[in-house]
């Protein structure tokens, strides 16, 4: 909250807790509500990419095994079983590199 000066010439600021938790008044906000608010969206960033990441990977999997049931049916087992194994290889090798990384 603003800063405001009464007709005495005291202020008042929104930070009631001053002493105990040493926040200054910035004039608009203060300063740690801004820091959690910043953390706050970056958290929920992270969160959507998260999601986002694993639909894709959903996604993906579901293709590669509809892939494989299409090539099956039209008798392309030969084909199917090596392309399944592939993908299935790809999705594994993505899974660990990205537990790696971190």
């Amino acid at each position: 909250m603003a800063t405001a000066e009464s007709g005495n010439g005291s202020q008042e600021t929104s930070c009631s807790q001053r002493r105990t938790t040493g926040c200054l008044p910035t004039g608009r906000r203060e300063v740690p509500q801004l820091i959690l608010e910043f953390s706050r969206e970056e958290q929920r960033r992270e969160f959507w990419y998260a999601i986002a990441g694993m639909l894709s990977g959903v996604i993906l999997a579901i293709l590669v095994f509809g892939g494989f049931v299409y090539l099956v049916i039209r008798d392309h087992a030969t084909a199917a079983g090596s392309l399944l194994g592939v993908g299935v290889l790809n999705m594994i090798q993505g899974f660990v590199r990205s537990r790696l990384r971190k």
